[in-house]
């Protein structure tokens, strides 16, 4: 096992305090019984660097190249199980719930204004818990905090995910399209973080894992919806917000860079010190044919590149592909899009039928690479990879993503996923071509880093303001 030692130390405790998931319930409507009175919870993000936990020790070593390749196609493949055209995930939806998946616009309507903790007036439930931003010195692996679980409560440290929707902490197993995961038992305690508790919450308790099951975590947390969860169980969040315990039925992230201290997790609320500017919301775009919000996505106008320079100096014009629908997902680290895409991003040569599906508008003339002197990376990192120098970073032009009439840039220096190879001056691009169900991109903390994400529950939108 590669989880840390004093996980396993647990698993036997809280398989006596865990009830297995037949229990009977004691909650009326099958609804968790929760106190009412509303509540906040902020939970901090703090530095930790790479090789600090027995199990990131265990697994590889960080500081590693060839690690990193490893980590990278790791995550890469979890995608694949997640988003693939071929996802177990959305074969499950149609087979067990009679369900398909579709699209179908969200009616506007009027939201109140999410409770802001930056305006907090009387004592509440506000988390101090520390929330770790996992660094491996090339870049934010992920982020992460702690949990607790069981009677009496034990302490973990899971990733909160939004492109998942299970809770699992050792002792079950969530196997995952791409046959990593875990194997074990439902059961149903109290869960905890930060001061907000659901008591009959379900989860997977874990008692294998496989090699590929994310570190350096005991576990995930999916803040996703129930139509999408691998166990069937109501999620953690939704359990909160159908309780009607939360100031709002928001969760927001703000995500620092480079393991700086800062990171949070705001749960029922948004802190309007982490972000400049107003919160814009768009819509979800993908539900079950009765209506269910399946992922957290929403439509985006396409990516678009602006400006910077060749190493002869020379400039590019505009380009923006075609529109897809994006997942905003705090559970990846990069940036996936369709190969196509990816492909015209990084290398469009010449004014070809293809290219011309792609590009908006299409290409009157051959164009230029506009990453600067990019190209296909070495094969341990997949196809769909793609390196470039690393000191062009101050080079490259806007690289944005476009949701409704507003672009939203990356930061540049998120845009370099580390070294190809030790010692090497040219890097990884964060931006991979990997071809999913419905051609769907997957946007991650590289992202997100830039942009102060807001989960709107309540009105099934996602909302971005500037982070500071």
């Amino acid at each position: 096992m590669w989880f840390k030692a004093t996980s396993s130390i647990l698993l036997a405790s809280m398989l006596v305090s865990a009830s297995p998931i037949s229990a009977p319930s004691t909650s009326t409507n099958n609804q968790p019984q929760i106190a009412k009175r509303l509540g906040a919870s902020v939970v901090h993000f703090h530095h930790r660097d790479s090789g600090t936990t027995a199990a990131a020790a265990h697994h590889d070593k960080r500081n590693s190249t060839s690690s990193n390749a490893h980590r990278v196609q790791a995550e890469r493949n979890r995608v694949r199980i997640r988003y693939g055209k071929q996802s177990q995930r959305y074969q499950k939806v149609g087979k067990v719930a009679g369900e398909t998946i579709w699209s179908r616009e969200v009616d506007k309507k009027p939201s109140a204004k999410p409770f802001d903790v930056k305006e907090w007036k009387r004592d509440g439930l506000k988390g101090t818990d520390p929330v770790v931003d996992y660094w491996n010195k090339a870049f934010d692996v992920s982020y992460s905090g702690p949990i607790s679980v069981g009677t009496p409560p034990q302490d973990f440290i899971v990733q909160f995910d939004t492109g998942s929707s299970d809770l699992v902490v050792p002792v079950f197993s969530i196997v995952y399209a791409d046959k990593s995961g875990a194997s074990g038992l439902l059961a149903v305690d109290t869960v905890s973080i930060a001061g907000l508790s659901v008591p009959q919450q379900v989860f997977g308790a874990v008692s294998s894992e496989t090699e590929d099951f994310p570190l350096p975590y005991d576990g995930l947390l999916g803040l996703g919806f129930a139509a999408s969860s691998s166990s069937g169980a109501t999620p953690f969040f939704a359990n909160l917000v159908e309780s009607g315990s939360l100031e709002s039925n928001v969760f927001s992230f703000y995500m620092t860079r480079g393991g700086i201290e800062g990171s949070e997790l705001c749960l029922g609320c948004v802190n309007s010190e982490k972000y400049t500017g107003k919160i814009k919301y768009y819509p979800l775009a993908t539900f079950t044919e009765d209506g269910q919000p399946f992922i957290w996505d929403i439509k985006s106008t396409g990516l678009s590149y602006e400006g910077g320079s060749s190493s002869k100096g020379s400039n590019h014009k505009k380009w923006k592909s075609k529109g897809f629908r994006t997942v905003i997902d705090s559970g990846t680290s990069l940036i996936n899009v369709s190969k196509e895409v990816a492909k015209a991003f990084y290398e469009q040569v010449s004014n070809t039928s293809e290219s011309r599906r792609l590009i908006s508008p299409p290409p009157s003339a051959p164009t230029k690479k506009k990453i600067p002197d990019s190209r296909a990376a070495s094969e341990n990192w997949g196809e769909g990879a793609y390196a470039f120098p690393c000191d062009s970073v101050d080079k490259l032009g806007k690289i944005s993503f476009g949701f409704g009439g507003k672009k939203y840039e990356i930061d540049a220096r998120d845009f370099n996923a580390g070294p190809e190879t030790d010692g090497s001056s040219e890097c990884i691009g964060a931006i991979f071509g990997e071809d999913l169900w419905e051609d769907i991109a997957v946007l991650g903390d590289a992202f997100m880093k830039s942009w102060y994400s807001v989960f709107d529950y309540g009105n099934l939108a996602i909302g971005f303001a500037k982070a500071v």
